[in-house]
């Protein structure tokens, strides 16, 4: 009874959300802000409901990367409770998927809710020992697509994390969570203290041997228009490590035109 009177209320929620009247509702500034701060709440209490926080343009570059450049693995750092990692396993079930988690509990979780994805291979400890260990063994291609989302307060794996990527791969596409996106306040970051989740961080351990092509999102919020509620924009970034070619060919694609916009790093300098 529950689950059918559910499923009424989001077939007439669709309808609504396409009619004239919910495209002048959803201009107003304070429904917007409702929405956001509600989803806040969501976030909090239910995080399981927003794998890679709920934004629906970064979930399909991640859809992008792997068909243009043939990606055959997975390494996210920081698995929390396997909530982003569910939602790879599932749209990528032929991809190994390597993540670690350093937190007991959280580890613990996580194994249990990734237990019936037999491509998800999950390692309890730090991140850089762990990309080290998947290095070692040689279980890290070129066609590989990192995701690094190990920060939290005081600790901070993210700069080994570049470190060990831009000196012992030639080729690699990364992309980090909760990152600075430059000139756009649209997108949340991390920052503890005085440090930022920022361009500086990443420059500061990289290697000059390399050259980096990066892509930021430059969307706004008006992405979740159709949901009852949503979390903020959190920002993030997309980095190619000697791929210049490749990434020249994958941004004349019409997604990538559409909601991103591009750069690049010369060692202490962006352009």
């Amino acid at each position: 009874m529950i689950g059918r009177l559910r499923n009424e209320f989001h077939k007439l929620y669709s309808q609504f959300a396409k009619s004239d009247s919910y495209q002048a509702i959803k201009r107003v500034r304070l429904v917007r802000n409702a929405k956001i701060n509600f989803g806040k709440i969501l976030w909090k209490f239910a995080p399981y409901r927003y794998p890679l926080h709920g934004d629906v343009i970064s979930i399909q570059l991640f859809k992008e990367i792997v068909e243009e450049f043939d990606i055959d693995t997975i390494v996210e750092t920081g698995t929390f409770r396997g909530f982003t990692t569910e939602l790879l396993a599932k749209m990528f079930p032929k991809i190994k998927i390597y993540t670690c988690e350093i937190n007991g509990l959280n580890y613990l979780k996580a194994k249990k809710n990734l237990a019936k994805y037999k491509n998800v291979h999950l390692f309890k400890g730090t991140s850089p020992t762990f990309l080290a260990d998947l290095l070692d063994n040689k279980k890290i291609s070129n066609k590989t697509l990192f995701y690094l989302d190990a920060h939290w307060l005081d600790e901070w794996p993210l700069e080994e994390e570049i470190k060990i990527i831009s000196t012992r791969l030639k080729n690699a596409i990364v992309v980090i969570d909760d990152f600075k996106v430059p000139g756009n306040n649209n997108f949340a970051f991390d920052k503890y203290g005085s440090k930022e989740c920022a361009l500086p961080m990443i420059i500061g351990n990289i290697s000059s041997k390399n050259t980096y092509d990066l892509l930021f999102p430059s969307y706004g919020d008006e992405i979740f228009d159709i949901n009852v509620s949503h979390p903020p924009l959190v920002g993030y970034v997309a980095l190619f490590q000697n791929l210049n070619k490749n990434y020249t060919h994958f941004c004349n694609r019409v997604f990538v035109k559409k909601f991103y916009k591009k750069a690049n790093i010369m060692k202490k300098r962006l352009t």
